[in-house]
């Protein structure tokens, strides 16, 4: 009977130890798995984070452009074309100046060629007259300054018209400087 023992417990100790090898081995194979797919999951979860951080910051904590520039006319000790009326900032409807037309020589190699334009400056709120009279002077001699240095060629085309535009923009509104300069708008534009 001993004998019998020893040979129901040979059988079992080789079935117990081939058992935890077998499942030691699904474990090690299904280990790398689950690896994966937890990075997986902590990937997402990072980016789903960025994502909603980033929308937060573009659109709960963004300020209002008319505030950041009437904060800035305050502390530059600049003239405000903004009025604030009880702690609100007031901003009024867009103002459209005419410039006097201006005919302009345009750089060429054969023959001459003139260009006629007329534009108008749409400021945003307020206009100060005085302001604007100083202005004008300084607008005007920058227009003349950049027209005069473009070529027939710099104007065929919408896009290289609304190039024009958006250059015309910067220098513009630089030059009107306490004014705060939103669009210009071509009247006329011949180039002869």
């Amino acid at each position: 009977m001993a004998d019998d023992d020893k040979k129901d417990d040979a059988p079992t100790e080789e079935a117990e130890g081939d058992t935890p090898e077998g499942e030691e081995g699904a474990e090690g194979g299904a280990a790398p798995k689950s690896k994966k797919k937890l990075l997986i999951i902590v990937g997402g979860a990072v980016a789903l984070i960025a994502i909603i951080v980033a929308v937060l910051f573009l659109f709960v904590f963004k300020s209002e452009p008319e505030e950041t520039d009437a904060m800035m006319a305050d502390s530059e000790g600049g003239v405000d074309i903004n009025s604030i009326d009880g702690g609100a900032l007031v901003i009024g409807p867009p103002v459209y100046k005419d410039l006097a037309p201006l005919n302009v020589n345009l750089l060429t190699e054969r023959g001459n060629r003139f260009l006629k334009i007329k534009l108008t400056l749409e400021y945003q709120g307020p206009v100060d007259d005085i302001i604007y009279g100083e202005a004008i002077p300084r607008v005007e001699d920058d227009l003349n300054t950049y027209l005069r240095q473009l070529r027939p060629d710099d104007f065929k085309g919408t896009a290289n018209i609304y190039k024009l535009k958006e250059d015309l923009l910067l220098r513009l509104g630089q030059s009107s400087h306490p004014l705060n300069l939103k669009n210009v708008l071509f009247r006329e534009l011949i180039v002869q």
